[in-house]
């Protein structure tokens, strides 16, 4: 009974000693079985009761490996970055 004891503590001990240890996390992309990710062609938008849209004819694709980076050009400090 005593040494069933001490193998069990042994092996709690043994699961203790890499709390002090960190490891290093890193970022690793995922392949996809398609090249274009996404594609967006004449995309546009209004807010509802709106006559006039924010932006119209937004085409773009993104394909594996891009980033995109959207920003806004006045002080809102608005922005999105995908990568």
């Amino acid at each position: 009974m005593n040494r069933r004891i001490q193998r069990e503590i042994e092996e709690k001990e043994g699961l203790l000693k890499d709390l002090e240890n960190t490891v290093d996390l890193k970022i690793v992309q995922l392949a996809h079985h398609k090249q274009v990710l996404v594609n967006i062609k004449d995309y546009g938008l209004q807010y509802f009761g709106s006559n006039q849209p924010v932006f119209t004819d937004l085409t773009f694709s993104i394909s594996q490996g891009e980033r995109i980076a959207c920003s806004q050009s006045d002080d809102a400090r608005t922005s999105l970055y995908m990568g």
